[in-house]
C-alpha cells in the first residue's frame, strides 16, 4: 500500500501523481482520499485503516499541510510505525516551507528546487525500479500570458505556478524570418543560445534566462516583428534537455 498524505488545498500537485501510481499499481495499492474514503465513512478509522496497511507513506509537506491537523496526525502516526514496523516514511518538499524539526535529519524529496520530473522519479525509484520513461508528466508547472499590442508587438510572460524551474530556458518558434524579428527583454539578462527551424517548419530563437524561475518573479520578453505576427502562429516551447524541447500549453491571449 502506498499512502499519499497531503493537504487538499495541494491536489492540483498531488493527483497527477496519485493518477500515475494508480494507473501502474492499482488503485486498491494507493491510499488518496479521493477515491480510498467514501462518503459517510470514518475519516479518523479508514486513515488508520491505510496507516497501518501502508509501506511506503508520501508525506507533501508544504504551508498548508502543516498547518493541518488532519494531515499533522497522519504523518506522526505514520513516522511512528516507521520506527517501529520500518514502513519507509518519505517527506516530498512542495513549496518553500521548513520541514518540523523532527525530519530535518530525513531524507526528502525536494520537488519545489528540483522539480516535479525529478521528484515523481524519485517516487518511482523508491517504491521499485519501475522506468521513468514509461510515465508521461500530467502536472504543468508554467504560465504563459500572451499580450498582443497589434499585429507587429507581443508581450510574453511566463510564470512559475508552484514549483521552481531551476535551468529555464525557453524557444520562441514563428513563420516570420529569423531577422524579421527583434527581442526586447524586460525581466532579465538573456542569452540567446541558438537558432534553427523545427521539423513543421517554423524558426525558432532559444533564450536562456539566467536565474531560476520562481513564482511571483516572471520572464518577460516583447517580440516584435518588421512584417507582422500572424494570430496563432507563434509557438512557444521549454527545453528540457540538450535536443529535447516541449510545447507550453498553458497559454492565455490577451488582447
Amino acid at each position: 500500500m502506498i499512502f499519499l498524505s497531503h493537504n487538499y488545498k495541494d491536489k492540483d500537485i498531488v493527483e497527477p501523481i496519485a493518477l500515475k501510481l494508480k494507473e501502474i499499481y492499482g488503485q486498491e495499492n494507493i491510499f488518496y482520499d479521493s477515491w480510498s474514503i467514501k462518503p459517510g465513512e470514518n475519516i479518523i478509522g479508514k486513515m488508520n485503516e491505510g496507516i497501518t496497511k501502508c509501506k511506503w507513506f508520501f508525506f507533501f509537506i508544504s504551508k498548508n499541510s502543516l498547518n493541518s491537523n488532519m494531515v499533522d496526525l497522519e504523518w506522526q502516526s505514520a513516522l511512528y510505525k516507521a520506527t517501529k514496523d520500518g514502513i519507509k516514511f518519505i517527506p516530498v518538499k512542495i513549496d518553500d516551507c521548513y520541514p518540523p524539526q523532527i525530519l530535518i535529519s530525513t531524507l526528502y524529496i525536494d520537488m519545489y528546487n528540483h522539480g516535479f520530473d525529478n521528484a515523481l522519479r524519485d517516487i518511482f525509484d523508491i517504491i521499485d525500479e519501475t522506468d521513468s520513461n514509461e510515465y508521461k508528466k500530467e502536472f504543468e508547472n508554467l504560465k504563459c500570458t500572451i499580450k498582443r499590442n497589434d499585429i507587429y508587438e507581443l508581450n510574453i510572460t511566463i510564470d512559475a505556478l508552484k514549483l521552481i524551474e531551476p535551468n529555464p530556458a525557453f524557444a520562441f518558434a514563428f513563420s516570420n524570418p529569423i531577422d524579421d524579428i527583434s527581442y526586447e527583454l524586460k525581466s532579465d539578462i538573456v542569452s540567446i543560445n541558438s537558432d534553427g527551424t523545427l521539423d513543421n517548419g517554423k524558426n525558432f530563437v532559444l533564450c536562456r534566462i539566467n536565474r531560476v524561475l520562481t513564482k511571483g518573479f516572471p520572464y518577460e520578453i516583447t517580440l516584435k516583428s518588421k512584417s507582422g505576427f500572424k494570430m496563432g502562429d507563434l509557438l512557444i516551447l521549454q527545453q528540457i534537455s540538450k535536443n529535447n524541447y516541449k510545447y507550453l500549453t498553458n497559454i492565455i491571449e490577451t488582447c
